[in-house]
């Protein structure tokens, strides 16, 4: 069974087996919006740093504290834990 932990409208983390799959949507040749998976990572704290190296601006601005970040995702994965349970 696989969570969805969304980012922001282009960008989210696939759990899948205790595993997080970075992933981003892009147009496909056919000009259809999919999910293409970056990497996958054994933890949270990596998959952040990669999102945060990585992700697509859409608004140009940079995250400006991973800890802000790392924070929120570790949040989600809290609630995720809870809603697996």
């Amino acid at each position: 069974m696989s969570k969805i932990i969304v980012i922001d409208n282009k960008t989210r983390i696939n759990v899948i087996s205790s595993n997080y799959a970075l992933q981003y949507k892009i147009k496909n040749e056919k000009g259809e919006m999919i999910w293409v998976t970056d990497g996958y990572f054994a933890n949270i704290g990596q998959c952040a740093v990669e999102a945060l190296n990585n992700s697509p601006r859409e608004d140009g601005k940079a995250m400006s504290d991973l800890r802000d970040v790392i924070e929120v995702l570790k949040a989600s994965e809290k609630k995720l834990i809870k809603t697996l349970k």
